[in-house]
């Protein structure tokens, strides 16, 4: 599968192949937030170990690299922009069963072109929480909510990340929006001098105590912990977390009065063994960030050392859609996370500001066939050109979140666009290609690849997964006969494949993980094209056509061929894309080049003979313009 790590549910359940996502994640695109609180090379600590059994003169050096982040441009009174006069319709259930925690760093955050924040959207989405009467919880209320007390449906936690010295930006924007808001927050401050001071006479950036402490006494914000010096824990030993967070607890407890009830992982990093750790020190909850499909936080959860949390930030190009969402703009998200599971969110009344989608390669359109693969047959659509459905495909997305509803899915597939396979491919395709639209996606893409998934389900397992409110998505399926189902327009992002936000989520060989010397997101440059098959199977009790690995890739011998149809239309596809969009050869890959994961797996031998049984000679001629 492409990108369970987002979510994957289905009829058939999909097997999650990312053993970091079960660790991490389970993990959003991606915990994506590390540029805020990553920072000042070398720091200096603010304590030292006591005795030579703790990490006495260590450095730690992060394995994460994260972009550098800019020095905050400090805004006066940013010019407010709130979003749209909305006013949320929820279920008569009147307390939380469910509560988001928002993580944010500082008002002119940017961990790159499509992870950022400005001011004013910063500034519009408090005040929209403030307008549709949001209560916001402190630390101890969160505590109290994770212990079952009740808390109003209404409710969210504000959280802020701070690696960095962004003093002047929080005087002058984050707090007096929270005052004007009459919110609480929570401070997760990494203890480090470059970031932290003792006094407020310094003419630096550096954040300084005497003004926390008085933050914290006015009830605007609770200190709390992100550590000591921001080491990645995943490439830290169980005695190193426990010093540089036990460390921290008591640098906050002496300066502040109050000892930390609550920790945020250094860039949302949790290894296995950190949940125990942080709980023996004594704090009472652990936040990170893509931990599990379901980032709200429920009562009682039993993730409370390893809490998830959404990310509000978002792209100039796509604003108000905001990144990893699915979709959805500050509203639409805050509202989905907040009703009951089970229960259908109520549509807000009043349309998000349109986007202009990026332009799609012209077509001649053709009616989209009647029968649809997958599921029941729908109503017939009649065939308008791609960049108007890409518009009206958008807005309606923006207006009605997925549901799953009978009444959802004829909405969505009634806004089919014309598949843009040329019309002599599509005449050459085994069994035809139909189009089933989903929200997943995000407006732009730049396709400088191909890459190749297999889904480990059915096809109806798959269009129905694609078609969830589950961020998970492809351009195209091929199923077994060779049927070819779009789902997301080329021009367009699909979420089929991700580094989390992190480039060291993705392999360092990655050949789209990188553009002009930055890190962008592998989706945002590549088309998906998802093969119907279970990938690694057992013999004795799979009944389907099976090619044994001589080799034992991945660690497994048998697996799930891919029958002649599927392959010949896959060749078909492939080559029309490449036409299309100038894609050579190398840039035809499998979703392992990107991350470390197994799909398509040895049965499909791209440019190489396939070494086992049955054999097989490589699927693609390079020679081949």
């Amino acid at each position: 599968m492409s990108i369970d790590a987002i979510g994957t549910v289905s009829s058939r359940p999909w097997r999650r192949r990312n053993s970091f996502f079960e660790r991490l994640l389970g993990l959003i695109l991606a915990g994506v937030m590390v540029a805020g609180c990553a920072g000042t090379p070398s720091p200096t600590l603010t304590r030292q170990p006591p005795s030579s059994t703790a990490p006495a003169t260590q450095t730690p050096t992060s394995s994460v690299t994260p972009s550098p982040a800019p020095s905050p441009t400090v805004m006066g009174s940013p010019t407010l922009t709130p979003l749209p006069s909305q006013t949320l319709t929820l279920t008569p259930e009147l307390t939380a069963s469910r509560i988001p925690i928002l993580e944010y760093h500082y008002s002119t955050f940017k961990l790159n072109d499509q992870v950022m924040m400005t001011p004013d959207w910063y500034a519009s989405q408090i005040q929209w929480l403030a307008a549709n009467g949001f209560t916001s919880l402190s630390a101890a209320d969160l505590v109290d909510y994770l212990n079952g007390k009740p808390f109003p449906q209404k409710s969210v936690v504000l959280t802020f990340d701070i690696g960095l010295p962004t003093r002047a930006d929080y005087e002058k924007v984050i707090i007096p929006a929270l005052k004007e808001a009459h919110f609480k927050a929570l401070f997760f401050l990494v203890i480090n001098t470059t970031v932290v001071t003792d006094t407020c006479s310094s003419q630096d950036d550096r954040f300084c105590w005497d003004e926390l402490r008085q933050w914290q006494k006015d009830g605007i914000v609770s200190v709390e912990s992100h550590g000591l010096s921001h080491p990645d824990y995943a490439s830290q030993t169980a005695e190193q977390i426990r010093w540089d967070a036990g460390q921290a607890r008591k640098v906050i407890q002496d300066e502040v009065g109050v000892a930390p009830v609550g920790f945020a992982y250094p860039y949302d990093s949790v290894p296995s063994q950190a949940p125990a750790i942080i709980q023996s020190l004594g704090y009472n909850f652990a936040l990170a960030g893509f931990t599990r499909k379901d980032r709200s936080v429920f009562p009682q959860d039993p993730d409370r050392f390893q809490l998830p949390r959404l990310y509000p930030y978002s792209s100039q190009s796509f604003y108000p859609i905001l990144s990893g969402s699915n979709g959805k703009t500050f509203d639409q998200l805050i509202q989905a996370a907040i009703q009951p599971l089970g229960l259908t969110p109520t549509p807000l009344p009043t349309a998000s500001p349109t986007l202009t989608a990026t332009a799609t390669a012209t077509l001649t359109p053709t009616p989209s066939p009647t029968a649809t693969p997958g599921g029941a047959p729908r109503a017939t659509v009649s065939a308008t050109p791609v960049g108007a459905v890409g518009n009206s495909l958008l807005a309606f997305c923006q207006r009605h979140p997925p549901d799953n509803s009978d009444t959802w899915l004829a909405m969505i597939d009634a806004r089919a666009f014309t598949p843009q396979v040329s019309l002599d491919t599509q005449a050459r395709l085994p069994m035809g290609i139909y189009v089933r639209p989903t929200c997943n996606f995000v407006p732009g893409n730049t396709p400088r690849a191909i890459v190749i998934h297999y889904t480990d389900g059915s096809l109806a397992a798959a269009v129905a997964t694609f078609q969830k409110a589950s961020n998970t998505s492809a351009h195209y399926i091929i199923d077994r006969n060779g049927t070819v189902v779009q789902m997301v327009q080329e021009s367009n992002s699909a979420y089929h494949v991700t580094c989390y936000g992190y480039r060291s989520y993705c392999v360092d060989t990655c050949p789209i993980c990188d553009l002009n010397g930055q890190f962008v997101e592998p989706y945002t440059q590549s088309i998906g094209i998802e093969l119907v098959n279970d990938g690694h199977v057992q013999p004795d009790i799979f009944h389907g056509s099976i090619y044994e690995d001589y080799l034992d890739s991945f660690g497994y011998r048998y697996w799930e061929d891919y029958p002649l149809a599927q392959i010949e239309a896959l060749k078909l596809l492939v080559q029309d894309i490449r036409a299309r969009w100038h894609i050579p050869w190398d840039m035809v890959m499998g979703h392992y080049r990107v991350n470390n994961k197994d799909d398509p797996g040895p049965a499909l031998n791209l440019f190489w003979p396939r070494y086992g049984f049955p054999s097989r000679p490589p699927i693609f001629d390079t020679s081949q313009p």
